[in-house]
């Protein structure tokens, strides 16, 4: 699910934040922009080192303050918003959303992800709506809350009725148009 929400470039580029990025929506470091080990591109076996990688810093950030015991689908759909929104997250950004999961409160903490659907309007400055984050957000809320029996993320998705071709969709127009889903 994250792969396909992150999409892959093998080439450096720049996201729609003004950060340099590589593979699976990787961000790259200072040291990594310095040393321009990424210059010349990846392949699809370093992108997906990186990969693992990401989703490992992830997964530390969330058992460093998360101290309640998580399933699979909470633990796939909390992994995935932190690898987009970043680490910030479970350290201080969304308080709610770390109250509910602390206290088990499971259809709280969902609720909490539904409303991490926002981006700054590069016009206003004002916070929007994402149609893309929107539909991320309700996916990953969805897989949260599903109980762990031979699921598949395609199911989910559908469930809350939202293609993977629509969630690129909208997040394409988003870094088309230059807005920035993350601030």
């Amino acid at each position: 699910m994250l792969c396909n929400f992150e999409g892959l470039r093998l080439k450096v580029y720049t996201d729609v934040a003004g950060y340099a990025t590589i593979g699976y929506g990787h961000k790259l470091t200072e040291d990594e922009i310095a040393s321009g080990v990424y210059a010349h591109g990846i392949t699809k076996v370093d992108a997906d080192a990186i990969l693992d990688r990401d989703v490992g810093t992830a997964e530390r950030s969330i058992r460093q303050v998360i101290n309640v015991a998580l399933n699979p689908n909470q633990s796939d759909a909390l992994v995935c918003l932190v690898f987009n929104v970043g680490a910030g997250l479970v350290h201080g950004k969304a308080p709610k959303l770390t109250a509910a999961l602390q206290s088990e409160h499971w259809q709280t903490a969902a609720n909490e992800m539904r409303d991490i659907d926002k981006r700054r309007d590069p016009k206003t400055g004002a916070l929007v709506v994402d149609a893309g984050l929107h539909a991320r957000r309700a996916v990953e809320a969805a897989l949260f809350l599903s109980p762990v029996d031979d699921i598949d993320h395609e199911t989910v998705m559908a469930s809350v009725g939202v293609s993977l071709d629509a969630i690129a969709g909208e997040l394409a127009q988003s870094w088309i148009h230059g807005s920035d889903p993350l601030s």
